[in-house]
């Protein structure tokens, strides 16, 4: 079970749902994570979306941004969660994964699952054939049978 926390609330409230939350301060990110773990959050999405708008060079002041965009911000954010969290909870990685290559980074940096939103918007739903295609590509390539033995496999241990 899944449990969905607020950042704003106290305490957990059972939904069936991962955390998952905007991003965009790692030490606050790592506290929220720790203090759902605790609680029993059996997953973390990272990242959903960014509120930082330097990334669009400051031309709009709310909403969320996402894709490409955030794809550096987000692997960094995996990166942080993985390094904590890695074996102790599942982790969802989002944000920016448009190709196999992106998609592998994540498995190979903790991630045990990936979503997609805005490369299926741009590029249909034929974008997570080809993802996926190319994954076992690069699994075969870097000499794995299947996709668990490439997850977490880039990790610092």
């Amino acid at each position: 079970m899944f449990i969905h926390f607020s950042a704003v609330r106290s305490h957990p409230t059972p939904k069936g749902n991962p955390l998952k939350r905007v991003w965009d301060f790692p030490l606050a990110l790592l506290k929220i994570c720790t203090k759902a773990i605790e609680n029993g959050a059996k997953g973390i999405i990272a990242t959903n979306t960014s509120t930082d708008y330097t990334l669009i060079g400051n031309r709009r002041k709310n909403g969320g941004i996402s894709g490409k965009l955030i794809m550096e911000k987000s692997r960094s954010m995996l990166d942080t969660l993985a390094d904590e969290f890695f074996g102790d909870t599942v982790i969802i990685s989002v944000g920016g994964i448009s190709n196999a290559e992106d998609a592998y980074y994540r498995i190979t940096h903790g991630a045990m699952l990936l979503q997609l939103y805005t490369a299926l918007i741009y590029e249909g739903p034929t974008v997570a054939s080809n993802i996926n295609r190319g994954i076992s590509e690069l699994l075969r390539k870097d000499g794995y049978s299947k996709i668990s033995d490439a997850i977490g496999a880039n990790l610092k241990k």
